[in-house]
């Protein structure tokens, strides 16, 4: 990776998320042997499931970590505000649905929606295992997938982007679906939802002066997952960017970062 000026790289580890979330101790060793690994002054992102297994084990990710979450929050609000833009819509009338809305980063985005969108749909089926189907405010907690109906923009935040293919079915034909999964959304499921008229975007950070050599597998080389973008505003700001949404937007601005909606890649 290059970013004016500073370089880094993408490191995946030797265990599986299903071996992270079984092992209750493999987080916190793995977190320990990338310290040692990496003792310099140094910004590390964690992606994936990670910043949410080291949640749940209770672990405090102090320097050099960052969890990624702040920039999620970014590239949703700014790739919402772009679809909103596109549909010619007024955001205090649109309505917003997350598919994930109970996971670590999910309820963080939906109230980020709540105070910009005129109704969200916050959609978890663990909401449906709760009993949990009602209105806070703005924000509908539901797992019912007939809800997904209501949405102008749903966003999917599931792990992975073909998980989404039970609920997707659901949605209007002029209904914009935006998929910040790593693996994208392919094949017959992204193709029936084109072709009954859904617009189906990845989201993205860009930046003019951003490249990553080889590209991450369905994104291009200026292309930057929200995960990654939190550790790039901290390297070049400082952890104060990160005191709070507001401030962190703004440093992010400040240095050029912008949301992009593009099509999926044909990478398998």
């Amino acid at each position: 990776i290059t970013f004016q000026g500073k370089w880094g790289f993408v490191a995946a580890t030797p265990f599986t998320a299903e071996h992270l979330e079984l092992d209750k101790g493999a987080v916190e060793t793995l977190l320990a042997a990338v310290r040692k690994e990496f003792p310099g002054n140094c910004v590390i992102a964690l992606a994936g499931r990670l910043p949410s297994l080291a949640a749940s084990r209770g672990i405090n990710l102090s320097q050099p970590f960052v969890d990624g979450v702040l920039g999620t929050r970014c590239l949703v609000k700014l790739a919402v505000t772009r679809a909103v833009e596109q549909s010619a819509l007024s955001p205090k009338l649109a309505t917003v649905g997350v598919v994930g809305a109970a996971g670590f980063i999910g309820s963080r985005v939906v109230n980020d929606l709540s105070k910009f969108c005129g109704e969200v749909i916050a959609f978890d089926p663990s909401h449906l295992r709760k009993e949990v189907t009602r209105h806070a405010g703005n924000i509908l907690f539901t797992g019912l997938v007939q809800d997904l109906k209501m949405p102008d923009i749903l966003v999917n935040l599931a792990p992975r982007g073909n998980d989404i293919r039970q609920t997707a079915t659901y949605l209007k034909p002029e209904a914009y679906l935006l998929d910040d999964t790593h693996t994208g959304m392919r094949g017959k499921l992204l193709a029936e939802l084109e072709g009954r008229g859904v617009t189906v975007r990845k989201i993205v950070m860009v930046h003019r002066d951003f490249r990553m050599f080889p590209r991450l597998p369905g994104f291009r080389q200026n292309c930057i997952p929200g995960c990654l973008l939190e550790a790039l505003v901290v390297v070049s700001k400082g952890r104060d960017s990160t005191v709070s949404i507001e401030a962190f937007m703004m440093h992010a601005s400040h240095l050029g970062f912008a949301a992009a909606l593009v099509q999926h890649t044909s990478d398998p």
